[in-house]
């Protein structure tokens, strides 16, 4: 499809162009911005991150919960004998539900935050009430398009019921789990076609719609079915696709199937099997974001180019990642992908913040625009820049930053265009002519060919 243009930039003294788009930017380009406790941050182990829907950020870490609004801190920590805060300072999980309130869990309790009130209710166990939550350390929450509330401790999975107020415990299918296995539940997670995804210690399960419990995914390293029992990380991308993150590998579900299909992932030769998968995020340009408990930084994939390149901690840069332990990654409602680490605080990084490169005259000689003055700016189908300005045209190729001068010679008529204000392609020629408009000399035909 041929694209028309004219750019117009009065007064401008130089030419900024922008970075690759986000979809083609390589993680050398990946800049982050941190926020530790030099910043006011309560503690440096970030565990678990939230973008609420007033846009707001919290952090939770191992020392009270932090919200952060861009510019400050405000810092919710467990106060003895005040039932209005919360119930323990450890922060285990995050989730928001409603729009209303952000469920907050602890190693000691499950906590309820009203954003009207800024004041916190308490679930705990009471022995003396079945309905009540079984276990109050909170290993991972998830909620259903139902409106109800997920909750994983290390007694199983409960559901908590908004309208009745009370927990209700998602029991297994009859020998679905041993008896004398954990039933702790690491990762819990609702899919779009509405089954319920349970990751354990002893496994993957899984609940269809209108099913009371939950049954156990096969298992035992045949093909198709999962190797390692402990399943650590659920996540959903934007395609539908469903992934499993465990110890010895990552798996992506195919609904088709009715099986997991496994990714074996390796960087510079080495594989990233074997390595603790703790959390899985995807970035705006469909990439998927990566972090093991036992390999350093993050690790960013391309799933259909199937290719993978590696975040690693540089200490002496300061736009990179301040630790190599990474706890948790999530993506906020600007596109921007935070990074908690252990002990150095969370790292951010927005793909439209890029910083600008500026091309001027003073460059010319080594690489650079004829003049200062831009007034018209055009992309044809090779991708090749034509920039117009007072006196000159310039081409750039921004894959090898090669800086060509089509005009600009004042005492060659024949090369003279005058002032340059609008640059186009010639649709009958399928791009190899190019139409110039000027001031004063008249309207230019260029071939590019010759």
């Amino acid at each position: 499809m041929t694209v028309w243009s004219k750019f117009i930039a009065a007064g401008i003294a130089g030419l900024l162009l922008l970075p690759p788009p986000l979809s083609h930017a390589q993680p050398g380009n990946i800049e982050f911005r941190h926020l530790s406790i030099d910043h006011g941050l309560s503690q440096g182990m970030v565990t678990c991150i939230l973008h609420d829907h007033n846009g707001l950020m919290w952090l939770g870490t191992k020392d009270g919960l932090n919200r952060y609004d861009g510019h400050d801190f405000i810092c919710f920590k467990h106060v003895p004998y005040d039932s209005t805060t919360l119930s323990n300072s450890t922060i285990s999980c995050l989730i928001e539900t409603d729009g209303e309130y952000l469920w907050v869990g602890t190693k000691n309790g499950l906590n309820r935050y009203s954003h009207r009130s800024n004041k916190f209710m308490r679930f705990l166990h009471d022995p003396s009430n079945p309905e009540s939550i079984r276990n109050d350390e909170i290993i991972c929450m998830g909620k259903s398009r139902a409106g109800a509330l997920w909750v994983g401790t290390p007694a199983g999975l409960e559901r908590y019921e908004s309208g009745a107020g009370s927990f209700h415990h998602v029991a297994f299918e009859p020998g679905a789990y041993p008896v004398d296995s954990t039933a702790a539940v690491l990762a819990v997670l609702e899919d779009g076609s509405g089954r319920l995804w349970v990751g354990s210690e002893d496994g993957l399960f899984y609940r269809d719609r209108g099913a009371d419990g939950l049954s156990r995914f096969s298992q035992g390293g045949k093909a198709g079915e999962l190797i390692d029992n402990g399943v650590a990380c659920l996540f959903e991308d934007a395609e539908g696709r469903m992934w499993v993150g465990s110890v010895s590998d990552v798996a992506r579900y195919a609904p088709e199937k009715g099986r997991f299909e496994f990714e074996y992932l390796t960087l510079d030769g080495r594989e990233l099997a074997g390595q603790k998968l703790m959390t899985i995020q995807q970035d705006s340009g469909g990439r998927l974001w990566l972090a093991y408990l036992g390999f350093p930084g993050v690790f960013i994939w391309d799933f259909d180019q199937g290719e993978g390149v590696s975040l690693y901690p540089w200490t002496f840069d300061e736009d990179g990642l301040p630790s190599g332990s990474v706890r948790c990654v999530f993506r906020d409602h600007n596109d921007g992908m935070w990074v908690g680490t252990n002990g150095y605080g969370a790292s951010v990084w927005s793909p439209y913040r890029q910083k600008f490169v500026l091309y001027k005259r003073a460059d010319h000689e080594i690489g650079g625009p004829a003049a200062n003055s831009v007034r018209a700016i055009h992309e044809d189908a090779d991708g090749l820049l034509w920039i117009g300005g007072y006196g000159n045209l310039n081409r750039l190729d921004r894959k090898t930053n090669e800086w060509t001068q089509i005009s600009g010679d004042h005492d060659d008529p024949e090369r003279r265009m005058g002032n340059i204000y609008t640059i186009c392609d010639d649709p009958r020629s399928r791009g190899a002519d190019l139409w110039i408009g000027s001031e004063g000399y008249g309207i230019f035909k260029y071939d590019r060919k010759s």
